[in-house]
């Protein structure tokens, strides 16, 4: 019911800013992402991608708020051992994410940032044997750094997890962490 709060709350906040923004525009990139337990989880590095929307709210001549909607792929391997064997097994699930970062810019076109995302996990991540959560629910907060070129900005963003993604009697906390690199386009300059 939190998460539902949230997601509404994230939402309205989209929406509003959405019809005030000055730059609207596609987004899309490439990510490199792990898992992280608490307990002994081996992880692996993947790629994967993301492409959405984004649109960018000026407030004054330095900060400006960036509202993205974002569909991505997220995978990992991971190994783990239950009955003494050791197992290796890779995941991979599509999610969506609403987030909001708060920039300020440094320098011409330098700009620095920070914010929050709530993503949801499309399906269930694993079996269920693996996995007793239905839908995983994460919250991620995000530092971002870009440029912004004549017609395109080039943005670098890392995502630390906050919420567990898997639920299971075996491992700890599993939280994901990851670097983005995005192209934004603005097509609508207002």
């Amino acid at each position: 019911m939190k998460s539902l709060r949230i997601l509404l709350l994230m939402l309205s906040v989209s929406l509003t800013s959405m019809a005030l923004a000055q730059e609207h525009g596609v987004i899309g990139g490439v990510s490199l992402g792990k898992w992280r337990e608490s307990g002994g989880l081996t992880r692996g590095l993947k790629f994967h991608y993301h492409v959405g929307y984004e649109y960018r709210q000026y407030l004054g001549n330095k900060f400006a708020i960036d509202g993205i909607a974002l569909f991505g792929s997220q995978g990992t391997d991971y190994e783990f051992q239950i009955t003494g064997v050791p197992k290796t097994e890779f995941h991979s699930r599509n999610y969506l994410s609403l987030g909001t970062i708060v920039s300020y810019e440094c320098f011409k076109n330098f700009r620095v940032g920070v914010g929050a995302d709530f993503a949801t996990y499309l399906g269930r991540i694993g079996n269920a044997s693996f996995n007793e959560k239905k839908v995983s629910v994460d919250i991620p907060l995000a530092a971002r750094i870009s440029y912004f070129f004549n017609w395109f900005e080039l943005q670098l963003t890392y995502k630390h997890g906050t919420c567990n993604l898997i639920k299971n009697n075996y491992w700890g906390k599993i939280t994901s962490r990851d670097i983005q690199f995005s192209v934004f386009v603005p097509i609508f300059r207002k």
